[in-house]
């Protein structure tokens, strides 16, 4: 009797299904942005099978192809803020522009200053691509003024360089937008990029609808951004950037007050001829201010007023500079005083020294009722507080004192 085992039929058959990919144009990358646009991808199923555990030749089916589309992407980062000060120029806010599409790509780039939220705009900007040449900023090698045939996955970095208003003032900052624009020709077959070296690619349009088999379709998938109206997918990546200044807040004060007449003395005195009075010129950098460097400052004296020579001390009964008692030295008509010990001139530290009327350069002159203080070897001097001559640092005043006799 013969059996016949009616789960397998008449024909064990043992089938294994194995799908094989296979890059026709391109070879896949491995990198971020995936397989390059336009590589042709070709899938085919292959069979193996037996019969009676008989193997028999293996079946091959017909094979499907297809292209890879291209995605636009693209990501821009911004370095640190930049601290400048009034009147600054040519300072630089540093960029990276990143290629996240699976093609090379050229960008364009747009500044954008937003409308609010910030104290002020920078001037004469532009945006320039690091040449590679020399690290940072080159005015003379970093001139190309949208980037060129960036790699898939590759960075760029840009400098957004501007200028400053003298007008600004100590905590004010201005935030800088950097807009970077995917661009590219692909007119290739088939609509795969092409490469034009030197020349500011085309504007890209997405495919729109179902997709076109045998073509390369366009795909934006790009982030938004910090611009106003950057928004996703739309070929197009921004991020902020800022100045911040960081200034000195100096304020200059001037008191006068009146010592004596040759009248009344000190009790009770009036502004008549011959009255003496002490004049304060003070100097002051606030709290919050960056370390200033003074330079000079001048004090006109008008013709009805003559320069006490001894910086004198008026008497019970007496008003004359002539004859009174010096605070100081004879002849040490200036007194400076400072709001912390330091070197005030090179024979001087502390917060009270004394310098000579005459217009003899030792920081304080008189030169025909133009009292000048020149700040430098001689007057402000640098110590283990203070690294250059001249420097106020903030939170710290001086106080440049004299007379007058009223003519």
């Amino acid at each position: 009797m013969k059996y016949i085992n009616k789960t397998s039929g008449s024909i064990r058959l043992a089938a294994l299904l194995a799908g094989t990919a296979l890059l026709g144009l391109v070879s896949q990358s491995a990198l971020a942005a995936g397989t390059a646009s336009g590589t042709s991808i070709t899938n085919s199923a292959t069979l193996t099978y037996s019969v009676l555990a008989v193997v028999q030749p293996t079946i091959t089916g017909s094979s499907t192809a297809f292209l890879v589309d291209e995605k636009i992407n693209l990501t821009v980062a911004a370095a640190a803020t930049t601290n400048v000060v009034p009147n600054d120029t040519a300072k630089v806010l540093t960029y990276t522009v990143t290629n996240n599409a699976n093609s090379p790509l050229d960008f364009t780039l747009s500044i954008l200053q937003p409308a609010a939220g910030d104290q002020f705009d920078a001037t004469a900007c532009n945006a320039y691509v690091e040449s590679g040449v020399t690290p940072g900023y080159q005015a003379l090698q970093d001139t190309a003024l949208f980037i060129d045939e960036l790699a898939a996955d590759a960075t760029k970095t840009v400098y957004v360089v501007c200028n400053i208003p003298n007008t600004v003032v100590n905590g004010n900052v201005a935030n800088i937008d950097l807009l970077a624009t995917a661009a590219g020709t692909f007119t290739g077959p088939n609509g795969i990029y092409v490469a034009t070296p030197g020349v500011q690619g085309a504007v890209i349009t997405e495919t729109v609808g179902a997709d076109t088999p045998g073509i390369v379709d366009i795909v934006f998938i790009d982030p938004a951004g910090t611009a106003a109206g950057d928004v996703i997918h739309d070929k197009t990546h921004s991020n902020r950037g800022s100045y911040s200044v960081v200034s000195s807040v100096l304020t200059i004060t001037k008191t006068a007050t009146l010592l004596c007449d040759p009248v009344h003395f000190l009790v009770n005195p009036k502004n008549i001829p011959g009255a003496i009075t002490q004049w304060t010129i003070t100097i002051s950098n606030a709290a919050a201010g960056a370390n200033a460097t003074l330079t000079s400052i001048t004090d006109t004296l008008g013709a009805t007023l003559a320069h006490d020579a001894n910086l004198v001390v008026p008497a019970a009964a007496a008003c004359d500079s002539a004859t009174g008692t010096p605070e100081s030295g004879v002849g040490k008509g200036f007194k400076v005083t400072s709001s912390v010990s330091r070197a005030i001139s090179p024979t001087c530290t502390g917060t009270v020294c004394y310098f000579t009327s005459a217009n003899d350069g030792d920081g304080l002159d008189n030169n025909l009722g133009a009292i000048t203080a020149t700040f430098g070897a001689n007057l402000l001097l640098i110590d283990a507080g203070h690294g250059a001559t001249g420097m106020l640092k903030g939170g710290e005043s001086i106080s440049i004192i004299f007379n007058t006799t009223l003519q």
